[in-house]
């Protein structure tokens, strides 16, 4: 805004940063505090009722004293709230991205190969092209209390794909306690 003339900053505990803007000559400032972001450099989420509760505006022919207890009564209480729901939630960003780049590292060693990155480093991929048109992975961090995870489409000659298959339900089979391994029996041709 080319009316802000004058910034200023706060900065107070475990990051917290206010940003004072006011335009030229005026006397009314507006006080912001910034929210943390995620390794990529983006902020979560935020809803624009929360927003509000991180913004307030003040008249500066206020004593410092009466500025200050304006500040500690009318924003750094909502402020403080949704700092720390931003924070988890970068927090919680950070990780699953590291756990599923860690997980494509490991599938990507499987092929001896390297998984492809977008340029843009605020919107990881998870992502491997496999060799041979063989198919793609795509990886997930945990998040909702999920353990990571990672999507496969393959392109397999049909006796390896019912290989793959049967590995997998089988392995499934296992981990749910369902003992019932027979092969489903496929439709008749006639």
């Amino acid at each position: 805004d080319e009316r802000i003339r004058h910034i200023a900053y706060l900065h107070g505990p475990s990051g917290q940063k206010l940003l004072i803007l006011w335009p030229h000559g005026d006397k009314r400032a507006e006080i912001r505090g910034e929210l943390p972001k995620t390794a990529q450099g983006r902020r979560p989420y935020v809803s624009d009722e929360d927003l509000k509760r991180c913004v307030i505006g003040c008249n500066l022919r206020r004593s410092p004293k009466a500025l200050a207890r304006d500040i500690a009564r009318r924003l750094l209480p909502g402020y403080g709230e949704v700092y720390e729901a931003t924070r988890e939630a970068a927090e919680s960003a950070d990780t699953y991205h590291r756990v599923a780049d860690e997980l494509l590292g490991d599938l990507a060693a499987i092929f001896a190969t390297r998984p492809r990155r977008r340029t843009d480093p605020r919107n990881p991929d998870h992502r491997l092209l496999l060799p041979d048109g063989l198919g793609s992975i795509e990886t997930f961090g945990p998040a909702n209390g999920k353990p990571p995870e990672a999507q496969l489409s393959l392109r397999l000659p049909a006796p390896l794909a019912r290989e793959v298959l049967r590995l997998v339900r089988r392995r499934t089979s296992d981990a749910s306690g369902d003992t019932d391994t027979r092969s489903t029996p496929r439709p008749s041709s006639t």
